[in-house]
């Protein structure tokens, strides 16, 4: 096959590709084997009645199409429902809310003819006689049919031999991520089209009998020695090799640790072949998608997404130790970059380093722009000393490990940075050679979140990537109570791939959520997130947007973290230290004179409580520049109107002083900077309202915004939702559409 030339590139920083996964011991093995095959087994399920098996709490009824047509998707206070008959049946009955099935379909007609927005699931107590409940709804007159919500056995078990040593993807105490259960909703291989998720990483074993099926295929550029599809990469049929490595020789890449050096079989040359000699990427392959339900080796999160395999990092000795892997950040970047351009959807990125590098930030910039969702691993370091680039990026979903207990697994990174976790702890998945191993790290747990990644995009092609990624996130499982010591410090819970494909709650995430009868106030993002103090509040937030809802429904919604202080925050504890939040964390400015230097005035930084301050761990990169703000900082140039936010070096532009407003920001903490410090920053996309705020044109449509996408309210819901005119704001109509991409109506 064609190989190009290779070239010497400068000197550049690394970073260090987290290989230090931990191994299943021998007798750990045999241990998990003898538990599963001790176990007694189930009778054979196609011998077992299923139908006195469904779940308690609700029914699912059908509504005649006369009595359905003014019903909306949601009914918030089922007693009061306009039909007489089954307002009284729902208050007799306990029902405490009705929900449309089947909110959105593509064949309106057949939708019309079968009837299917009429079907609506009723919640009611769990302790209530279900079958009862659906015998009494199925009398009433305005009613097709009533039934319990029958559990089907599930048919999307794969049958692939080692699915049962797979506990990250479906375990009986639940400590997993629910993959059989997102495989009956939705699997990446029925997604139009399939997604792709590419692993940057020391290459795919390509070949792997459990790999090789789901390689993505540029069909564009066969391997012919002609550059078919002009992309400038000759034959990159199956994805590309970006190593050219600069540590040959003892002394190119010396370190305090000891000497950096290539000893992989091909540390050279760019080319069109992805192996992998190291093995890392291989395994964070299977994890992600390996291929599933072919009577082979592993399942893969995904159900077969197609891996776009990318080499980036190569096999080293560091101090004379054998088997480390580093990808060098000219690298990395590159492959960043065509991974965007050939088409990814998700980009799985289990290495970083504690650097802020900036070609790295640019390349995830310009991945981001390009509508690819980021995955990156949090580290293996035991630390939340360090922050972990490129996990860190604001536009980086970062991924901490989790065990078969959701415990954080001890030697982990942790901290107020960290988005989320999955499992990471004994995975079984691919490795070299057709092989498959046992195998941990944050590596591990960072596939599993690209390949749910994956799944969400299959099911909901159109959504944009903040759609994706704040789905994602929200959606988790809370497990801060499983992990006393290191609250608020693993993200917001452990990944579930199954309720993100599930149904929207009442109100849409991004809302600000009270009961009259207490005077807390919550974020709704997946979880009620506690908001802990004024000053916390109005850094970020407007009273006007508060929503009050009933008590069953804030009790219906699980806690999550509390709502720390956005990014651009000047923090002070009882000593004399000022910090500026950036990524979750607090960094230390090194001088006052930096602090003058920067713009700051004192009338900036909010004082905290010593306990406050600790809840933002220490990056240990003290804030040294005097030419460059932290991420969050709100900047304009002299005496210009125009006021940005930096994030990870662009500057975003706040177009008025309503949607300043809105977004919690001050103009107390604008800083003026220098024409030639403004001109830094590369122009990032325009602020737009957050989550949650009410929005119109100049028709009388209201929408509501969620993951940055405009949800159609109706009349009724908007009055359900206890939503009030002076809530919404007016836009020009080009900015409702230009701006807001439509989401499912409410």
């Amino acid at each position: 096959m064609k190989k190009l030339n290779s070239r010497k590139k400068p000197r550049k920083y690394f970073l260090v590709l987290f290989i230090f996964v931990i191994f299943g011991l021998l007798f750990l093995t045999v241990a998990l084997k003898l538990l599963f095959f001790s176990k007694k087994p189930l009778a054979n399920p196609n011998h077992l009645d299923l139908s006195s098996v469904y779940v308690s709490g609700e029914i699912l009824i059908k509504f005649k199409a006369e009595a359905a047509q003014d019903l909306p998707q949601e009914i918030k206070k089922p007693d009061m429902l306009q039909l007489d008959s089954v307002g009284d049946l729902n208050k007799r009955l306990g029902a405490t809310k009705l929900e449309r099935v089947f909110k959105e379909t593509k064949n309106k007609e057949a939708a019309r003819k079968t009837g299917l927005k009429n079907i609506y699931r009723v919640s009611v107590s769990k302790k209530a006689d279900i079958e009862e409940v659906a015998k009494e709804y199925q009398e009433d007159e305005n009613i097709i049919w009533a039934q319990p919500n029958y559990l089907n056995l599930t048919q999307a078990t794969p049958d692939d031999p080692d699915f049962n040593l797979q506990w990250g993807l479906n375990q009986g105490s639940d400590h997993d991520i629910d993959a059989p259960e997102a495989w009956d909703v939705q699997k990446a291989e029925d997604g139009t089209p399939v997604p792709i998720i590419a692993v940057i990483d020391t290459g795919v074993d390509w070949d792997h009998e459990d790999l090789a099926a789901n390689i993505f295929e540029n069909e564009a550029d066969p391997i012919n020695t002609i550059d078919d599809d002009g992309n400038g990469f000759v034959d990159d049929f199956r994805g590309w090799d970006f190593v050219v490595s600069d540590c040959l020789n003892p002394g190119d890449c010396p370190t305090a640790y000891g000497d950096i050096i290539c000893t992989d079989a091909d540390c050279q040359t760019r080319d069109n072949d992805p192996d992998d000699d190291q093995g890392h990427g291989t395994l964070c392959s299977g994890a992600a998608s390996a291929v599933t339900n072919n009577t082979t080796g592993v399942a893969g999160t995904a159900w077969n997404a197609e891996i776009m395999a990318v080499r980036a990092g190569y096999e080293a000795s560091w101090g004379g130790a054998p088997g480390y892997g580093f990808l060098e950040d000219e690298d990395s970047s590159d492959a960043i970059v065509y991974a965007a351009d050939m088409g990814a959807d998700v980009i799985s990125m289990s290495w970083g380093g504690t650097a802020q590098s900036n070609i790295t930030r640019d390349a995830i910039n310009y991945a981001h722009d390009a509508g690819v969702v980021l995955v990156a691993a949090s580290g293996n370091s035991t630390s939340q000393i360090y922050v972990l680039y490129p996990a860190a990026h604001e536009q980086v979903i970062a991924v901490t490990a989790t065990n078969s207990n959701d415990n954080l697994v001890p030697g982990y990174n942790y901290g107020s940075w960290i988005n989320m976790s999955a499992p990471g702890s004994n995975i079984r998945t691919t490795s070299m050679n057709d092989g498959y191993s046992y195998v941990g790290g944050t590596s591990l747990a960072t596939p599993h979140v690209a390949g749910a990644a994956a799944l969400l995009i299959a099911k909901n092609p159109t959504w944009t990537k903040q759609a994706i990624e704040k789905r994602l996130v929200n959606r988790t499982d809370y497990i801060d109570n499983l992990n006393p010591t290191r609250k608020q410090k693993i993200g917001t819970g452990r990944l579930n791939a199954n309720t993100p494909l599930g149904t929207d709650y009442t109100h849409p995430d991004g809302t600000l959520i009270k009961t009259t009868s207490s005077l807390a106030i919550y974020l709704l993002n997946g979880h009620k997130h506690w908001i802990p103090n004024m000053s916390v509040f109005n850094s970020q937030f407007d009273v006007s947007d508060i929503v009050y809802i009933s008590n069953a429904e804030m009790n219906g919604y699980s806690s999550g973290t509390r709502v720390r202080r956005p990014d651009g925050t000047l923090i002070r504890g009882s000593g004399p230290a000022i910090y500026v939040i950036e990524h979750g964390a607090k960094r230390h400015i090194s001088s006052w004179s930096i602090f003058v230097n920067l713009g700051y005035t004192t009338s900036m930084v909010k004082k905290i409580s010593n306990s406050g301050l600790s809840y933002y761990y220490t990056n240990g990169n003290n804030w040294t520049s005097t030419s460059s703000h932290a991420s969050g900082v709100l900047i304009r140039a002299g005496g210009s109107a125009a006021v940005y936010r930096i994030e990870d070096g662009q500057r975003r532009r706040i177009k008025s002083r309503e949607m300043f407003i809105r977004n919690g920001f001050s103009f107390s903490n604008v800083v003026s900077v220098s024409p030639s410090e403004m001109s830094n920053y590369s122009d990032g996309a325009d602020i737009v309202y957050p989550d949650g705020t009410l929005l119109k044109g100049t028709g009388a449509e209201i929408y509501v915004i969620e993951y940055g996408n405009k949800r159609l309210i109706s009349p009724l819901s908007f009055v359900n939702l206890g939503y009030t005119l002076s809530n919404i704001i007016t836009i020009s109509d080009s900015d409702l559409t230009n701006n807001y991409p439509d989401g499912s109506d409410i």
